[in-house]
């Protein structure tokens, strides 16, 4: 048993999102033993829950970290050694999990094949934490230590810029993040930007608030 709870965040608006979840949901289930929370932002959508799978239906306006609160608001920390956050729009490789067990690390994110950032990365672990690289916010593990830095999660952050808030937060407590090229979950990218109600507040937005929070710029 690896120990690992995560959460997973989605909008099944339509039949497309809803078959990209699921197949999410199924490639989680079946490389992982661990339990998965999905906070879904549509009330009308009907998820079916098992002994490994809970949904949960805020029924409020979208936050991507808030919503990522709900979701570990339902773990018992004390039970779990790892912590996973991971989009709906990934397919997840076999031995994803278990390859990372191999390096040292307080948090990481696997490599996704396609996305230009990571052709020719190195073998094996490389640390680092240049967001969309190195520290890939649609797929992050997280060790005790390091959820406890970043939770509960900064909910001024409702979409862009909550991976390089939880970074710099990891960064700045003195952890370990590492790229790990034998682990691979592709992202299929950006596929939930056109469900944004105001795209220019949760994305620029955002930006001035990170800013403003850690005296960038």
């Amino acid at each position: 048993m690896d120990r690992l709870y995560s959460v997973m965040l989605s909008n099944a608006s339509d039949v497309n999102y809803t078959a990209m979840t699921a197949k999410a949901i199924e490639g989680y289930m079946n490389t992982t033993e661990g339990m998965l929370a999905l906070v879904e932002t549509n009330p009308n959508a009907r998820w079916e829950c098992n002994e490994r799978l809970k949904v949960i239906y805020p029924s409020e306006k979208f936050n991507y970290n808030r919503f990522l609160n709900h979701g570990f608001a339902q773990c018992d920390v004390s039970k779990y050694d790892y912590f996973g956050i991971f989009n709906n729009d990934l397919i997840f490789g076999d031995n994803w999990l278990d390859n990372a067990f191999n390096y040292e690390w307080n948090s990481f994110s696997p490599v996704s094949e396609g996305w230009f950032k990571h052709d020719n990365v190195a073998q094996g672990a490389t640390y680092g934490w240049e967001t969309g690289k190195y520290f890939c916010g649609w797929a992050v593990v997280m060790d005790r230590d390091a959820f406890n830095v970043v939770h509960p999660f900064d909910e001024q952050f409702k979409f862009w810029c909550q991976d390089d808030d939880m970074a710099i937060t990891l960064k700045t407590s003195g952890m370990k993040h590492a790229l790990i090229s034998d682990s691979k979950v592709k992202h299929l990218l950006s596929k939930s930007h056109k469900l944004l109600e105001n795209e220019q507040e949760m994305t620029s937005g955002m930006v001035n608030k990170l800013n403003a929070k850690w005296q960038l710029g």
